[in-house]
């Protein structure tokens, strides 16, 4: 491998969105590179922890404009909270995305019963379109568009920093290439810089800095603070989605929503779990019914007593069992309970007549890069899509939207990045935007930062934890800053494997401690409640903070 290349459009992440983007951009005639840290499909779009994904769009009947319109739903669930401009965009251009998909061979499950109210989205109260997505199965028919469309396909790639011009303009990224996962002690590394006109960051959310979630442990925020180093805003990180999941030999799993005005929560001892917080039968047996609805935890339903007493018991050390009641485990039960009660017992071992252990994780984010309708940054040459995208959703978001947003701007940036392209010579200089770190000091960096989230950023909140939970995280950048020292572009061609592999191993740390510490501090930024944000020292929703709080590199 040449220790340089270029491209039309250089692609960040190798999830749904990535793929989408890659795609679209090489039939558009675009030399492509899509480059994974991982294997080719790593991101949480074909991640295990469920049966797959749903994807919702509005009918074609609908009015689009109109009170029960999928664009009003989706404001009104994300609380004002999304770029109005940029969700307009999703729900417009989703069915193209969706047949470009089916175009390159993706199948997508059609119900056979889709006026059923198991098919209404998760914060939804009307029937879309629906579409059922499995990863797994897809795989073969998207690694052959990929190689139909000549994608230059990279894995194993750590994304060191992106790469600006003497116009200031995002010009590609500086890789390290290994010939085994990154993860891997015997691997042999090479800096590879990739020149491009235009580059995509697809990288997923931030949801794996968690120690608990849900989600790929690839989204670790990475895209978002490269997104930060270049120039980029984030905006919409404290709204973090947080569900019940179910510990299984295989990684924690999904609690399917349509479940619970079916399932009895219990200790491990058998006592009903809500009694002991003085929660009246009929209380609970209608915050069930809500939550049916649903499965993020959110404020602003009364659906929140069932989290916040959950949670509760986990951190007490009792976490508590879900028992599904009988009636639901036969073949009466709904069709979309059936295909889920039918994966868990076939993919995932669990008898679902035995009582399972459930608890909060972190699941998917709603906020990231800020982008306007046309998938693009404040930075010139820097387009973002998929879950590390921000503005698309708001506070809350409607369920089966995530997997269209990822196909639905991956589409748009594809065609953005090939159309707007400005081409750059090879021989103009490129600078890195994020400082190239080696060092002899190499703390255990992701378990501080999943220690300080999961103590400060799941369902509770307040101004001590969060302010603590930051010095520690400030501290430790501080400290690793302080113990190393920067290479130059030279430096990196002519560094030795372990210098390389101490590269690697120091800028990953940094860029999860700053996508980190973004998080916290948005959370704190925000001094109210609003949709899964809960702060128990400001506990009301705030109607004059009903506004985006973007974070920049200068905030940090």
């Amino acid at each position: 491998m040449s220790f340089e290349q270029s491209f039309d459009v250089l692609v960040i992440g190798s999830g749904l969105a990535g793929q989408t983007a890659a795609l679209r951009a090489a039939s558009l005639g675009a030399s492509t590179c899509l480059v994974t840290d991982g294997p080719l499909f790593s991101g949480s779009s074909f991640s295990t922890a469920t049966w797959g994904l749903g994807m919702v769009s509005e009918l074609p009947s609908a009015d689009r404009r109109g009170p029960e319109s999928l664009f009003k739903a989706l404001c009104d669930v994300g609380m004002d909270m999304n770029t109005p401009e940029v969700s307009q965009t999703l729900v417009e251009r989703s069915s193209d995305a969706l047949s470009f998909l089916s175009s390159n061979g993706v199948t997508f499950l059609e119900p056979k019963s889709p006026e059923q109210r198991e098919y209404v989205a998760c914060f939804d109260h009307s029937v879309r379109a629906w579409r059922g997505f499995e990863g797994l199965k897809q795989r073969q028919a998207l690694a052959r568009a990929l190689q139909q469309h000549r994608v230059t396909v990279l894995t194993n790639v750590s994304v060191l920093s992106l790469l600006r011009d003497d116009e200031g303009r995002v010009a590609g990224a500086l890789l390290l290439s290994s010939d085994e996962p990154l993860s891997t002690l015997h691997k042999t590394v090479q800096p590879l810089f990739v020149r491009s006109s235009a580059t995509i960051v697809a990288t997923g959310g931030y949801g794996a800095l968690f120690e608990r979630h849900l989600c790929s442990d690839s989204c670790q925020g990475i895209g978002h603070s490269l997104a930060l180093d270049a120039g980029a805003d984030l905006v919409n990180l404290e709204f973090v989605q947080l569900m019940q999941g179910m510990p299984s030999p295989l990684g924690a799993i999904v609690f399917n929503e349509k479940l619970y005005r079916h399932t009895s929560f219990v200790s491990k001892e058998g006592a009903d779990a809500f009694a002991s917080s003085g929660i009246s039968r009929e209380d609970v047996k209608d915050a069930l019914e809500c939550h049916s609805w649903h499965g993020p935890y959110t404020t602003r339903l009364q659906s929140h007593v069932i989290d916040e007493t959950l949670d509760a018991a986990r951190l007490a050390g009792s976490p508590c069992l879900a028992r599904y009641d009988e009636e639901i485990l036969g073949p009466q039960a709904p069709e979309f309970i059936r295909t889920y009660l039918s994966w868990l017992k076939t993919a995932r071992g669990i008898d679902p007549r035995t009582p399972e252990e459930v608890g909060m994780y972190a699941h998917s984010c709603n906020g990231g890069i800020k982008i306007d309708s046309q998938a693009r940054t404040c930075v010139d040459g820097l387009f973002a899509c998929g879950e590390c995208a921000g503005g698309v959703h708001g506070a809350d978001r409607i369920g089966g939207l995530a997997s269209v947003a990822a196909t639905t701007f991956g589409l748009v940036a594809g065609e953005q990045a090939t159309g707007g392209a400005v081409a750059s010579s090879d021989n103009s200089v490129a600078y890195p935007t994020s400082p190239l770190l080696v060092s002899d000091m190499t703390p255990q960096v992701l378990d501080e930062i999943r220690i300080q989230l999961d103590r400060s950023c799941m369902v509770n909140r307040d101004a001590p934890s969060l302010q603590g939970a930051l010095a520690t995280l400030n501290n430790l950048e501080s400290d690793l800053m302080a113990s190393s020292r920067e290479l130059t572009p030279e430096d990196v061609r002519c560094a030795s494997q372990d210098e390389l592999k101490c590269l690697s191993l120091v800028t990953t740390k940094r860029h999860r401690l700053q996508t980190a510490r973004a998080v916290i501090t948005a959370c704190l930024n925000r001094a109210e409640s609003r949709g899964p944000h809960h702060r128990t020292d400001s506990p009301l929703t705030d109607a004059s903070q009903a506004r985006q709080k973007p974070i920049s590199k200068t905030c940090l």
